[in-house]
C-alpha cells in the first residue's frame, strides 16, 4: 500500500487536466476531479473495472510497455487521452488534455481551405461557362454545399425595385427565374441593400428588423445570411443562404459569403461587357452585310445601266468619254471607239491624239470650246473628225 500511496501522490487533486490510474486487472484505482467526465463517459467509477472495449487497450499498454493515445469527445469538449504504462506498479496512468481549442482551430482551417477551394472553383466555372445564367446556377450549388445549407439564392434587382429569383439551389420547382420578392426595406433583401452590410438572422421568430418573406415561410426557413452583390452604382442584387435549422453563422461564414459576392459581381460585370461587345460585333457584322448587299445591288444596277447606255449609244451611233484632268487618263465608250475606228483593246486617245483626229478647220474651235468647258461654261457644237483609214 505504501507503493500505491506514493504512486497516487503523482495525481494531485488540483490538476486541471484529467488524471487517472488503472490496475493491470483494469480496475480504476484513482481519478482526480477533472477526470470524472471521462469516467462518466465510460460508465464507471473508482473501484470498478473499465468497460470491455477499453480493457484490451489497457492490457496491451502494460504487456507491450508502450503508450497509446485516443481522442474522446465529451459534450462540447475534446480530450486527447494518453495511456502510459507504469512497469513498476503494473498499472496504467491515464492523462487527459483538453484540445478543444486546437480542434476548433483545425476545423476552422479545414473550412477555410474548403472555402478557398470553392472560390477557386467558382472562378474556374466563370471561365468554363460562357452563359451568365449557367455560371450563376453552378455558383449557388457550390455555395450551398460548402456552407451546408438547404437553400442558396441570387436575387437580381429589377428596375421597379423588386427582386427576381435569378438563380437558386434547393427551392421548389418553378420558382427560380420567375419568383418576385419585394424590395422594400422591410424585407431581408431590401434591408441588406439599405444597410450595405452582411445581414445575419439566427432565428426569424425573434427577428424585428424586417419581415419574413413568403418564399422563406413556405420553405420553413429559420436562419440565414444575405450580402449585397456589387457596389454603389453597380448593384446587381443580393446573395443569400438559408437553413431550416436555427443556426449561428460565424464571422468566417459571412466573410466567405461576402468574398463570393464580390467575385460574382466581378464576373457579372465581365460577362455583361463581353455580351455588349458581342452585340456590337454582331451589329457591325450585320451592318457590313447590309452595306455589302446594297453595294452589290448598286454594282449590278450600275452594270445594267452601263449595258443599257452602251446599247443606246450603239443604236444612236453616239459615243461618250471621260477625261481625268489630274492623271490625264481618258476612258472611251465602246461606241466612241467604233466611231473613231479604233479598237477597244487600245487605251482611249489622249487629248492631243483626239485633236489630231479633228478636222484641221475645226480644231481651234473645238479646243477653245473645251477650254471654256473646263472653266465651268456650258458648251455645245459640231465638228468633223478624220478616221484612221483616212489618215493613212
Amino acid at each position: 500500500m505504501g507503493i500505491m500511496k506514493t504512486d497516487l501522490e503523482q495525481f494531485p487533486a488540483k490538476n486541471p487536466n484529467p488524471a487517472l490510474s488503472v490496475a493491470n486487472n483494469c480496475t480504476v484505482l484513482y481519478s482526480n476531479k477533472a477526470g470524472e467526465p471521462l469516467l462518466h463517459e465510460w460508465g464507471v467509477v473508482v473501484g470498478e473495472k473499465m468497460p470491455f472495449y477499453l480493457r484490451d487497450l489497457v492490457k496491451s499498454v502494460i504487456t507491450l510497455n508502450r503508450p497509446e493515445k485516443m481522442e474522446l469527445k465529451i459534450e462540447k469538449k475534446v480530450y486527447l487521452v494518453a495511456f502510459h504504462p507504469s512497469s513498476e506498479e503494473k498499472c496504467v496512468n491515464i492523462y487527459g488534455f483538453d484540445i478543444t481549442d486546437q480542434k476548433e482551430l483545425e476545423e476552422r482551417l479545414r473550412i477555410k481551405e474548403k472555402q478557398n477551394d470553392i472560390l477557386y472553383r467558382i472562378g474556374k466555372v466563370a471561365l468554363e461557362f460562357e452563359s451568365l445564367q449557367n455560371f450563376l446556377d453552378e455558383s449557388v450549388k457550390l455555395i450551398a454545399n460548402i456552407l451546408e445549407v438547404e437553400y442558396c439564392k441570387i436575387l437580381e434587382l429589377m428596375p421597379d425595385g423588386n427582386f427576381l429569383l435569378r438563380a437558386g439551389s434547393g427551392w421548389k420547382h418553378g420558382l427560380v427565374g420567375k419568383a418576385i420578392i419585394g424590395g422594400e426595406k422591410e424585407s431581408q433583401a431590401g434591408y441588406t441593400l439599405f444597410s450595405g452590410m452582411p445581414v445575419v438572422v439566427e432565428d426569424f421568430a425573434g427577428e424585428s428588423r424586417f419581415k419574413k418573406p413568403e418564399i422563406l415561410r413556405m420553405h420553413e426557413v429559420n436562419s440565414g445570411v444575405s450580402v449585397t452583390i456589387g457596389s454603389i452604382g453597380k448593384i446587381f442584387g443580393v446573395l443569400g443562404v438559408h437553413s431550416r435549422k436555427k443556426r449561428k453563422f460565424t464571422s468566417d461564414d459571412t466573410y466567405f459569403l461576402s468574398s463570393v459576392a464580390f467575385l460574382i459581381a466581378q464576373v457579372i460585370e465581365r460577362k455583361k461587357a463581353e455580351e455588349a461587345l458581342k452585340e456590337a460585333h454582331d451589329s457591325l457584322e450585320e451592318t457590313v452585310k447590309e452595306r455589302t448587299s446594297e453595294l452589290e445591288k448598286s454594282y449590278i444596277s450600275l452594270k445594267e445601266s452601263e449595258s443599257r447606255l452602251a446599247e443606246a449609244q450603239r443604236m444612236a451611233h453616239i459615243g461618250s468619254w471621260d477625261w481625268n484632268l489630274i492623271t490625264g487618263e481618258v476612258c472611251w465608250s465602246d461606241e466612241l471607239y467604233h466611231i473613231f475606228g479604233r479598237s477597244p483593246q487600245e487605251s482611249g486617245a489622249t487629248y492631243d491624239e483626239f485633236l489630231s483626229c479633228v478636222h484641221p478647220d475645226d480644231r481651234d474651235r473645238v479646243d477653245n470650246a473645251l477650254k471654256k468647258g473646263l472653266n465651268g461654261e456650258s458648251v455645245a457644237g459640231n465638228y468633223r473628225i478624220i478616221l484612221e483609214a483616212s489618215k493613212g
